[in-house]
């Protein structure tokens, strides 16, 4: 995260086929941050992509992608990752949260961005914070 630190802010990829949603999912997220933003809607452009972004905000389905691909292909690049999805399946999300993702958001209506631009709120207030993390369980 150089990027971060250097005062530029978060370089973000978007993986989504939804052309019309993935253009203003980046407006949104462009109206409240100082972030650079790429789009990727298909495999074979996602293939050329060099991975050297902050956070993957992504779909899990498309055409050659989905949650396997994601897994083999993505989760190995250790660049964290919010997965996007119009379809709830509670089954799906349990296994890819075990696998080290930053968040699974269902794509609805009625939080079309919020969930998204929440998120990052969040990380872009923590991202120059320290924590100190103590456990005293016996476990």
């Amino acid at each position: 995260m150089d990027y971060i630190l250097k005062g530029y802010g978060m370089k973000i990829l978007i993986i989504e086929d939804d052309k019309f949603y993935a253009s203003n999912l980046k407006k949104e997220i462009l109206k409240e941050f100082k972030y650079e933003v790429d789009v990727v809607n298909s495999i074979d452009k996602l293939k050329k992509v060099k991975f050297d972004y902050d956070l993957i905000i992504s779909d899990i389905f498309m055409d050659g992608y989905d949650e396997n691909y994601i897994q083999e292909q993505i989760i190995p690049k250790k660049i964290p990752i919010i997965l996007i999805t119009g379809f709830p399946d509670k089954i799906l999300k349990e296994k890819l949260q075990k696998l080290n993702i930053v968040d699974f958001i269902i794509k609805t209506e009625s939080n079309r961005f919020t969930l998204i631009i929440d998120k990052l709120k969040i990380l872009d207030y923590i991202k120059d914070k320290s924590f100190l993390i103590v456990d005293d369980s016996k476990t």
